[in-house]
């Protein structure tokens, strides 16, 4: 059995992806930096943990070295795929018991696009399944639906929609079958997008629970019909891969690419929220959480070339209303920026400063809480932010792991709205309109 959580660090767009329930696996690649490419510290190792604070390197590393790295050592730190960034990771399960079987790396730069695919069933060993049908790519968008492995836009600037689906062949390898769902889907050709999936439930007529599991798209860079390279602030949804629709173009977050999302639902049932609630015949539904991410387009007669990034975090369990998780103020034109997000904080000559965050991960997992008495170990669900960089500074390699007080309300009101984030839980009062800075939301692992 393999582990749970793998991450592949391609900077730009960190991967951090669901394995099993019980590590999380990082893959270090290229970094990017800026809007013409720069790139630095190119690399292609892997590592793992249980908690998101104590981590291992995978030391020996085997595969396809034919198809890749043919002067890499085999069994040491190198993988078989070339060093890249920009490439997308993922979990697969081949026989349908709800745990995965195969991690399937994409694409990317290495040193150019490119449309490879890597398949692993243990973090260790990695097979080249060939090329995928779809072009060359990176910065493109990828996830799990339907039990199958959904791929669509990237750089060069594309929307078209692929589908994989995972074979065991006779000769025990892995291997995805690929259909081309739609050449051209009806949202812009875009890079750097956020892609979820979030299931939810419902009561029909004869009270019988129908679930329902829904694919979204959220923002990304894109071209605009004046033929401007801008990012979009907008929501798209299907249920089939085939049919879009436009759940809104114009979200209370602001524009942006190279953002980070999640769907946070319950460890037992991803159509339900983390927490039970009160009432058994009450129902929440799961939360999608975005995080950071960077502007580019035209501001009146002035072009934004480099990401201007974000400071913020947001939530929605219909994607169409958003709920606004920090509190910010300031501007970094004028170096006074502050922002309650923790992973925004950095310093500079000894000072603490605020910067807007891009290329990062957002994962939803949990950490374990040992009782210091009689040693019971609980899991507590938390949002991982892992990586990125800050805007003016280098990358980062810090992890910020949730709190309670990020996700906590009292009669449908949040701590973001009317209270403070106490150390474990909000704490509701008719005043305030944030969460203080003093009593952090997150805390850096």
């Amino acid at each position: 059995m393999i582990p749970k959580i793998i991450h592949s660090d391609s900077s730009i767009s960190e991967v951090f992806l669901f394995w099993y329930v019980h590590y999380l696996l990082i893959l270090f690649s290229i970094r990017y930096s800026s809007y013409d490419g720069e790139k630095e510290n190119t690399n292609a190792d892997v590592w793992y943990t249980k908690d998101g604070k104590d981590w291992t390197q995978v030391t020996q590393l085997y595969g396809d070295f034919h198809q890749g790295n043919i002067d890499a050592k085999l069994g040491g730190f190198t993988a078989p795929w070339f060093g890249r960034y920009a490439h997308t990771l993922n979990s697969l399960d081949y026989n349908g018991d709800g745990k995965s079987d195969v991690l399937v790396l994409i694409g990317g730069y290495s040193p150019t696009v490119s449309n490879d695919v890597w398949i692993s069933t243990d973090g260790k060993t990695w097979l080249c399944d060939d090329h995928a049908p779809f072009s060359k790519r990176g910065y493109h968008s990828a996830t799990v639906f339907n039990g199958k492995l959904w791929v669509m836009g990237g750089s060069p600037l594309s929307n078209d929609v692929w589908s994989g689906t995972l074979l065991l062949l006779d000769n025990g390898r892995y291997h995805l079958e690929w259909e081309q769902v739609l050449p051209q889907a009806p949202w812009t050709p875009r890079a750097g997008s956020c892609l979820i999936t979030q299931v939810s439930q419902e009561l029909t007529d004869d009270n019988s629970t129908l679930y329902t599991e829904h694919m979204f798209l959220l923002g990304g860079l894109s071209i605009d019909d004046k033929d401007e390279t801008r990012t979009r602030n907008d929501v798209w949804k299907t249920q089939n891969g085939t049919t879009w629709e436009l759940v809104g173009d114009d979200m209370p977050w602001e524009s942006r690419a190279f953002h980070a999302c999640a769907s946070w639902s319950h460890l037992d049932d991803r159509s339900r929220w983390i927490e039970d609630s009160d009432e058994e015949e009450e129902y929440y539904p799961p939360r999608t959480f975005l995080t950071g991410g960077g502007y580019m387009g035209t501001q009146g007669n002035n072009e934004v070339r480099e990401l201007e990034a974000f400071t913020d975090t947001w939530w929605s369990d219909d994607m169409l209303n958003w709920t606004k998780v920090n509190y910010e103020e300031g501007s970094i034109d004028q170096d006074n920026l502050h922002s309650t997000s923790e992973w925004t904080e950095a310093y500079e000559s000894s000072r603490k400063i605020y910067r807007g965050k891009w290329g990062h991960s957002l994962e939803a997992f949990h950490t374990s809480i040992v009782d210091e008495v009689d040693g019971t170990v609980t899991k507590v669900p938390s949002l991982f932010v892992i990586g990125g960089k800050l805007q003016g500074q280098e990358f980062t390699n810090d992890i910020f792991i949730s709190k309670r007080g990020i996700h906590c309300e009292k009669n449908g009101i949040t701590c973001t709205n009317n209270g403070v984030c106490g150390e474990q839980a909000c704490e509701c009062h008719s005043g305030g309109q944030y969460c203080e800075p003093k009593k952090m939301s997150m805390l850096s692992a």
